[in-house]
Parts: structure tokens; sequence; C-alpha cells
């Protein structure tokens, strides 16, 4: 059954001990079922395009992320998950890779079964394969840097999410504040 709108939204965020990116899928479907939205990506926790000292030095310690290249791949096999993010909300150099699965479609369901239903689980493969390669830190600098860096990332997008006006208006203020600082980013406040 199509509904007037439907939204899967997922954040892995990986332990502090894995300098990792965290995974943000988004499926969303709109105006039953006549427009969709995807968005998969690998977002990085440490914003090279922030000058603060704090990221600067995470910047120094991860000067490139060694998984693009995975990414780059997946990407390159779907054209129509090669899309441009509106500016409205989100500043595609911050905080989003540049090989993030992007797609908006009218009445695409063969986008959505076919390209999408490829492309997802390669880019979740990569994750997980990252997931069991990536070793464990005990250098406490290096493990607080990483929670830094996921509390900003919780910030920024606590602030730009447009799904809190939607649900604002469909749930209330307090609830939807509540709902944003202590479920979805609920680092967000520790800044």
């Amino acid at each position: 059954q199509k509904t007037g709108t439907q939204v899967f939204n997922s954040l892995w965020y990986p332990s502090y001990d894995r300098n990792l990116p965290v995974l943000g899928v988004d499926f969303l479907r709109f105006n039953h079922g006549k427009k969709h939205l995807t968005v998969t990506d690998l977002q990085p926790i440490h914003n090279n395009n922030n000058d603060d000292d704090d990221n600067q030095a995470a910047s120094s310690r991860y000067p490139h992320l060694p998984y693009e290249h995975l990414l780059a791949d997946i990407q390159k096999d779907y054209p129509s998950l090669q899309g441009q993010m509106s500016k409205r909300f989100y500043d595609e150099a911050q905080f989003f890779s540049k090989h993030m699965l992007f797609g908006r479609f009218a009445d695409e369901e063969s986008v959505l079964s076919n390209d999408l239903a490829q492309a997802f689980p390669r880019y979740l493969g990569v994750y997980l394969d990252l997931l069991r390669r990536t070793p464990q830190t005990t250098d406490a600098a290096e493990v607080e840097a990483i929670r830094d860096g996921q509390t900003k990332y919780d910030a920024y997008s606590a602030a730009r999410d447009p799904a809190i006006h939607m649900m604002r208006k469909v749930f209330g203020e307090e609830w939807a504040d509540a709902y944003v600082h202590e479920f979805l980013f609920d680092q967000s406040r520790r800044i």
C-alpha cells in the first residue's frame, strides 16, 4: 500500500575505538509513491573543511579517506544514483563523502528495484568489511578525537536535518526537538 509519505532512516555509528565513518541511509517516498529520494553514504566524522583547531588536528591524522576508491567504483556503476544534493539544507563538503549514492526520482520504481537494490548491498558490504578490518585503538587522544568527530557530526545534522520541520508539524515542536536531540542525534547537545 502506498501512503502519502514513507521514511526509512538509519545511522550506524562505529564505537569510539574505531576511526570509521557513520553509515547514513535515507529512503524516502513522497506523494503516494510518485516521488522518491535516496541517500546512502559513508559520512566522514572528521570534517576536513572546518578550520577549528580540533578538526585541523584530526584532519592531519586522517588526511584522506582510505575507503573512498571502493565507493567510487560502486557510484560509477549506477548513474541514476549520482545526483547532487540541494544546498538548501546541507553543505555537501561537510560530513559527506565524494561518492555518496544520491537519487531523486519521479515514479521510477525500476530504479529503486534495480539500481538501488544492487548498489545498496555493495555499499553496505564495504562498510561491514571496514568494521571487520579496522583495528581498535587504545590511544586515549584518538578515541577522544573520534568521539569529538561524532559529536560534531550530530550537532551539524541536528541543526540541518529537514525532517525536523516535518516532525514539528506532525508531532509538535517539543516532541520533535526531543526526538532529534535525545534519539536521532543524541550527542548533539554535548557541544
